[in-house]
């Protein structure tokens, strides 16, 4: 069976909006129950375990899909974050950035810092293309819990 994700695209054409939709899935993710609605409230979430807390800590998703993505989206995630019981954020957009909107938001990424979880450091917001998520990578955090149950997911050091 091929698993090469262009391969895969190229014989099951998906639309753009679909392809987002679906990329919080494929991160073991649940989805708000309004996700077409305009607001700051973030469209989903992704839920893991955290050594020697009782409850279930999670990761709040946005998905954006346009090309106009700018840093007000990390600012509204970032007030989401602090507004909201998640310690993590993540953001999903279609396309990968240009080099100077890359670099600007990896500044504010790392003015917003770390939260250290399981004796690990992690970024408190992160960004995925759906290119990335369909090739395999997720977003780093401990121990991720989906509608498949437990799985781990391995995290890299940048």
């Amino acid at each position: 069976m091929n698993t090469d994700s262009s391969e895969c695209r190229r014989h099951h054409p998906v639309s753009d909006n679909d392809r987002l939709w679906n990329s919080l899935f494929l991160l073991s993710g649940y989805l708000n129950s309004n996700k077409k609605q305009k607001s700051s409230i973030p469209h989903g979430r992704i839920y893991f375990n955290v050594q020697g807390q009782e409850d279930l800590q999670s990761m709040t998703i946005e998905v954006k899909g346009g090309q106009s993505v700018n840093i007000n989206i990390l600012r509204e995630l970032k007030g989401a974050l602090n507004a909201d019981d998640a310690i993590m954020a993540g953001l999903i957009v279609m396309h990968p950035f240009g080099k100077i909107k890359q670099d600007n938001f990896k500044r504010f990424i790392a003015e917003i810092g770390d939260v250290k979880l399981n004796e690990q450091p992690f970024s408190k917001l992160q960004i995925l293309t759906v290119e990335q998520i369909l090739d395999g990578e997720r977003f780093k955090t401990p121990w991720v819990v989906g509608k498949s149950g437990d799985r781990p997911l391995a995290f890299e050091n940048e």
